[in-house]
């Protein structure tokens, strides 16, 4: 009989037992359907994020969607419970999934840790690697300090892997560095339209000093991140405002950044004040728990705070997701509204409600997902941006957008019309909104149409006029009532600044005009012109004065340049231009003529 019992026991037990293991089972099977069928690259770090409901969660996330799922239930504790665990990590894998309310936050204090040894001989390693990075750039013109400024760039947005600054990689970074830091530059400077040369020079570095978006680049014409939502109705919070503007003004620049995308598709966005949403927007400083900390105020100078915003992709499980489309600003930043000081709410937030939505960056310049923030005094649709968005949710495009949408390429033979024409070191320049034609005055060779950002990067997307200075040959680009000053292609710190420093009345001009005979250079707007002296910064005396003075030329000129080698000025209205004598101050015979036939060789 004893023995019975002690049999039946063991069976009992045995059952039990087996009870338990298929419970584990279960839940090692739940757990692997949601974080092993994800590739373990994009396993991230512990983020504080808020849930779609409005409460807190602490989740081991993924790169851009963090690991949520419905571990967060009441019922998993209680089957943890029931097989006597009493820390919910000793019950789950090792992954270390840790859920918990935040009704209230409590700070703990934790000793610091002391480096090991052989953390510090790590870290110096890994630094020796960042050095053995920076030797194989090849520079032209450029000091130490830039290169350093350089590669870690080329690392932070993901134009060089991180895993080439740790030690196990020290032989890929000595036997393929040099191809691999080459390439990285390429790279970095076809995202920024600029000549690709492989060669870390100032117009990388003018480039690279730009605030931009947090987000690293995957870059290609008509760029998608490979998700998008599944639904076309969008709901989405404002969490927390910036203090440099109102709360009307943060939620109209927010509600009309999302219209820019609604009114060439078929998505809708509401906003609601609470609880659930699809995308959250907050403004944070410093590290704010996404894995993406901010980087304070952008500086010019030091190239520091370059990171402006940022966003997540959408989800890729339409029923799990928390981070996804979550869109984060810089509190640091000056957040302004219809001005080119500060940095502009509403041209970021397109920008970064395109990767919302699922965009990439594109190295196209004029276009919102360009990955350098350049304000734009009339943001317009690039076609490859709308493209974009269309392929992903469909075409319906409402009539009177907020924006409207850029014009097409310029065509130099078909009635072209210019902004601004200038010269520079012995080559003319013809600029059509984002591009330029160039004319190598040896040959007449024509060339382009190519991106202004080629040469010269950061300027609006029209230019009014532009002009080599005669004393010192720098450049200067006018757009609206705002000048760019330029040494070369490098931009001098502290510019845009108001053309009213000229002395100028006027709150934009038609043509610049630097006249060799005067040693004056000569600004026209509308019917009257201005005769500015360089070298002692101000407007001379008598002036302005009616156009007609000039006899023969028409007024509200588009653009004007004198040619140093026949000593005539040209003067350029619409698609026809007029040579003007400099011994006669008369119009030559003959003129106006058709500027495709005269210049762009047609």
């Amino acid at each position: 009989m004893a023995a019975g019992q002690k049999l039946l026991g063991i069976v009992w037990r045995s059952e039990a037992v087996c009870r338990t293991l298929l419970t584990l089972v279960w839940l090692y099977t739940l757990w692997s359907d949601v974080v092993l069928s994800l590739p373990e690259d994009d396993w991230d770090i512990h983020r504080d994020i808020r849930h779609r409901h409005g409460h807190a969660m602490t989740v081991t996330s993924l790169r851009g969607r963090p690991v949520a799922t419905n571990f967060r239930s009441d019922g998993l504790w209680e089957e943890l419970s029931k097989l006597g665990v009493s820390d919910p990590d000793e019950g789950l894998p090792d992954f270390n999934v840790d859920v918990t309310e935040d009704t209230e936050e409590v700070p703990t204090e934790t000793e610091p840790v002391e480096s090991t040894e052989e953390e510090r001989m790590q870290v110096e390693d890994d630094e020796d690697l960042i050095h053995e990075l920076e030797r194989d750039v090849v520079t032209d013109n450029v000091t130490t300090e830039e290169v350093k400024l350089g590669v870690n760039y080329m690392l932070e947005f993901g134009y060089l892997p991180k895993e080439m600054v740790n030690s196990t990689h020290a032989s890929v970074v000595k036997s393929r560095g040099k191809r691999m830091v080459a390439e990285a530059v390429r790279s970095v400077q076809k995202s920024y339209g600029l000549l690709a040369t492989g060669i870390l020079n100032p117009a990388t570095l003018a480039a690279i000093r730009k605030p931009r978006c947090g987000v690293p680049d995957v870059l290609a014409r008509y760029a998608l991140s490979g998700t998008k939502w599944a639904k076309n109705d969008l709901t989405y919070r404002l969490e927390s405002l910036t203090s440099h503007l109102t709360e009307t003004e943060a939620r109209e620049a927010i509600r009309d950044a999302f219209r820019v995308w609604s009114d060439y598709t078929p998505l809708t966005f509401t906003a609601v004040p609470s609880g659930r949403a699809d995308i959250i927007i907050k403004f944070s400083t410093g590290d704010h728990q996404d894995g993406s900390p901010f980087d304070g105020r952008f500086d010019f100078h030091t190239g520091r705070g370059l990171r402006l915003a940022h966003a997540f992709q959408p989800p890729r499980d339409s029923n799990t997701y928390y981070i996804d489309g979550d869109t984060h600003f810089d509190a640091d930043e000056l957040w302004t509204l219809n001005s080119p000081e500060g940095t502009n709410l509403f041209q970021v937030a397109v920008h970064e409600f395109g990767h919302a939505l699922g965009l990439s960056h594109t190295p196209v310049p004029g276009t919102i997902m360009f990955p350098a923030y350049i304000y734009k005094d009339n943001p317009c649709m690039h076609p490859d941006d709308k493209m974009a968005i269309q392929s992903l949710y469909g075409k319906d495009e409402k009539p009177n957008p907020i924006i409207p949408e850029c014009s097409p390429l310029p065509d130099r033979c078909r009635r072209p019309e210019f902004d601004a024409v200038f010269q520079f070191r012995g080559e003319l320049f013809f600029l059509k909104d984002v591009y330029f034609f160039r004319i190598n005055q040896r040959n007449n060779r024509v060339s382009g149409p190519d991106p202004i950002t080629h040469f010269w990067s950061g300027l609006p997307n029209k230019i009014d006029a532009a002009y080599e200075r005669i004393h010192d040959g720098k450049l200067i680009f006018f757009s609206g009532n705002l000048f760019w000053l330029f040494e070369g292609v490098l931009p001098e710190p502290g510019y845009p600044q108001p053309i009213s420093r000229f002395g100028l009345p006027v709150d934009s001009v038609d043509a610049a005009l630097p006249w060799r005979p005067s040693g004056k250079t000569y600004f026209f707007k509308d019917e009257y012109y201005w005769r500015y002296d360089e070298l002692k910064g101000e407007i001379d005396p008598g002036f302005p004065r009616p156009i007609t003075v000039w006899r023969g030329l028409p007024t509200h000129i588009d653009a004007a340049f004198e040619a140093t080698e026949d000593g005539h000025v040209y003067v350029f209205k619409g698609q026809h231009y007029w040579k003007y004598s400099e011994t006669r101050y008369r119009v030559v015979r003959g003129y106006p003529r058709e500027t495709s036939d005269g210049w762009m060789g047609c």
